[in-house]
């Protein structure tokens, strides 16, 4: 009989990021974009190729592996369910079913430590999107960014 020990698996059907945030259960949880580690309301996100988030009920960071300039934003409780990341293929909305593998984690606090290196630019003094598809000044600041940096500031703020 083999020894080796397989952490159990919570989840194996598609669910959202949101749902398995509420489950307050630590967990990684791998899917076709990336790997999530949940735990203590917060979460990191590790998204293919090189794209990262950490975020806990109060703010979110983004970065990529390959730029010392990444996004920190305040989360809105009421707009909550809006917040996205930059992965490979677009956004991935928290409310979006993905099929991720979940199984059980030891918390590991060094996974939710921002990276050295990389600073962040606050965009929670800037307005919040508007309905139709974000917010003019927003926008604009992400225009004077480049290649990947402006590609994830334009889909974290939903600009079109």
């Amino acid at each position: 009989m083999n020894k080796k020990s397989s952490a159990p698996t919570f989840v194996s059907a598609p669910t959202s990021l949101k749902d398995l945030l509420a489950a307050n259960l630590p967990q990684k949880c791998t899917f076709p974009e990336g790997t999530v580690y949940i735990s203590g309301g917060k979460f990191r996100g590790d998204f293919a190729p090189n794209s990262h988030m950490i975020s806990d009920s109060k703010t979110s960071y983004i970065w990529t592996d390959d730029q010392k300039q990444g996004f920190k934003m305040t989360i809105d409780a009421s707009t909550e369910a809006d917040v996205q990341t930059e992965a490979p293929d677009g956004a991935v909305d928290v409310n979006e079913k993905l099929d991720y593998k979940c199984s059980t984690w030891l918390p590991d606090a060094s996974v939710f430590a921002l990276p050295s290196g990389v600073d962040f630019t606050d965009f929670s003094a800037l307005t919040t999107p508007s309905a139709s598809g974000g917010n003019s000044v927003q926008c604009t600041a992400c225009a004077s960014l480049t290649g990947d940096d402006k590609t994830q500031c334009l889909a974290v703020l939903n600009c079109k």
